[in-house]
Protein backbone atom coordinates (compact mmCIF):
# COMPACT_ATOMS: atom_id res chain seq x y z
CA UNK A 1 0.00 0.00 0.00
CA UNK A 2 1.18 3.50 -0.73
CA UNK A 3 1.91 6.29 1.72
CA UNK A 4 -0.90 8.25 0.06
CA UNK A 5 -3.36 5.41 0.84
CA UNK A 6 -2.35 5.40 4.50
CA UNK A 7 -2.64 9.16 4.74
CA UNK A 8 -6.09 9.15 3.17
CA UNK A 9 -7.37 6.20 5.22
CA UNK A 10 -5.60 6.57 8.54
CA UNK A 11 -3.70 9.86 8.65
CA UNK A 12 -4.00 12.16 11.60
CA UNK A 13 -4.84 15.86 11.51
CA UNK A 14 -1.36 16.77 10.23
CA UNK A 15 -0.96 13.84 7.82
CA UNK A 16 -3.02 15.16 4.92
CA UNK A 17 -6.23 13.19 5.43
CA UNK A 18 -8.16 10.74 7.52
CA UNK A 19 -10.32 11.35 10.54
CA UNK A 20 -9.30 13.24 13.63
CA UNK A 21 -10.77 10.68 16.01
CA UNK A 22 -10.96 6.93 16.60
CA UNK A 23 -13.83 5.45 14.61
CA UNK A 24 -16.30 2.58 14.80
CA UNK A 25 -14.81 -0.75 13.70
CA UNK A 26 -15.54 -1.60 10.08
CA UNK A 27 -15.95 1.95 8.75
CA UNK A 28 -12.60 1.89 6.94
CA UNK A 29 -11.20 -0.43 4.27
CA UNK A 30 -10.40 -4.02 5.27
CA UNK A 31 -6.89 -5.36 4.68
CA UNK A 32 -6.02 -8.26 2.37
CA UNK A 33 -7.10 -10.75 5.09
CA UNK A 34 -10.52 -9.11 5.48
CA UNK A 35 -9.61 -7.64 8.88
CA UNK A 36 -10.69 -4.12 9.72
CA UNK A 37 -8.85 -1.42 11.65
CA UNK A 38 -5.57 -3.23 12.06
CA UNK A 39 -3.65 0.00 11.52
CA UNK A 40 -4.23 3.66 12.21
CA UNK A 41 -7.30 3.67 14.45
CA UNK A 42 -5.63 3.39 17.86
CA UNK A 43 -2.30 1.99 19.00
CA UNK A 44 -2.98 -1.56 20.17
CA UNK A 45 -1.28 -3.12 23.16
CA UNK A 46 0.21 -6.55 22.47
CA UNK A 47 0.95 -9.36 24.88
CA UNK A 48 4.71 -9.04 24.33
CA UNK A 49 7.04 -7.06 26.58
CA UNK A 50 8.99 -4.37 24.74
CA UNK A 51 12.66 -5.05 23.93
CA UNK A 52 15.04 -2.77 22.04
CA UNK A 53 15.69 -5.45 19.40
CA UNK A 54 14.77 -9.04 18.55
CA UNK A 55 17.85 -10.70 20.05
CA UNK A 56 16.55 -13.66 22.10
CA UNK A 57 12.98 -13.34 20.78
CA UNK A 58 10.73 -16.36 20.49
CA UNK A 59 10.76 -18.03 17.09
CA UNK A 60 7.52 -20.01 17.31
CA UNK A 61 5.09 -17.09 17.11
CA UNK A 62 4.33 -17.06 20.82
CA UNK A 63 4.42 -13.88 22.90
CA UNK A 64 7.73 -12.70 24.33
CA UNK A 65 6.81 -12.92 27.99
CA UNK A 66 10.18 -12.20 29.63
CA UNK A 67 10.14 -8.54 30.63
CA UNK A 68 13.13 -6.30 29.96
CA UNK A 69 11.72 -3.23 31.64
CA UNK A 70 8.21 -2.00 32.23
CA UNK A 71 6.83 -1.39 28.72
CA UNK A 72 4.47 -3.54 26.66
CA UNK A 73 4.59 -3.55 22.85
CA UNK A 74 2.12 -1.36 20.96
CA UNK A 75 1.50 -1.64 17.20
CA UNK A 76 -0.57 -0.09 14.44
CA UNK A 77 -0.34 3.65 14.96
CA UNK A 78 -3.24 5.89 15.89
CA UNK A 79 -5.54 8.38 14.23
CA UNK A 80 -3.26 11.21 15.36
CA UNK A 81 -0.03 9.66 13.97
CA UNK A 82 1.55 12.27 11.72
CA UNK A 83 3.66 9.89 9.65
CA UNK A 84 2.39 6.88 7.68
CA UNK A 85 5.37 4.79 8.84
CA UNK A 86 3.71 4.51 12.28
CA UNK A 87 0.54 3.03 10.76
CA UNK A 88 2.06 -0.37 10.00
CA UNK A 89 1.77 -3.58 11.98
CA UNK A 90 5.53 -4.02 11.59
CA UNK A 91 6.20 -0.76 13.43
CA UNK A 92 6.27 -1.22 17.17
CA UNK A 93 6.60 1.06 20.12
CA UNK A 94 6.66 0.57 23.87
CA UNK A 95 4.40 2.03 26.52
CA UNK A 96 3.68 1.57 30.20
CA UNK A 97 0.65 -0.76 30.37
CA UNK A 98 -0.92 1.51 33.01
CA UNK A 99 -0.86 4.50 30.64
CA UNK A 100 -4.32 5.72 29.63
CA UNK A 101 -4.89 7.60 26.38
CA UNK A 102 -7.64 8.18 23.81
CA UNK A 103 -5.25 6.78 21.20
CA UNK A 104 -4.38 3.46 22.87
CA UNK A 105 -6.48 0.31 22.99
CA UNK A 106 -6.33 -3.43 22.60
CA UNK A 107 -7.85 -6.00 20.28
CA UNK A 108 -10.04 -8.68 21.80
CA UNK A 109 -9.89 -11.95 19.90
CA UNK A 110 -12.43 -14.72 20.24
CA UNK A 111 -11.27 -18.18 19.27
CA UNK A 112 -13.95 -20.84 18.80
Amino acid sequence: MSVEFFRAEFGGPDAGGGDQYAHVVGEKTANAFGLFDMNGNVWEFCQDWYHNDYAGATTDGSAWESPMGTFRVMRGGAWYSTDAVYCRSAFRNGCDPDHISHGIGLRVVRVP
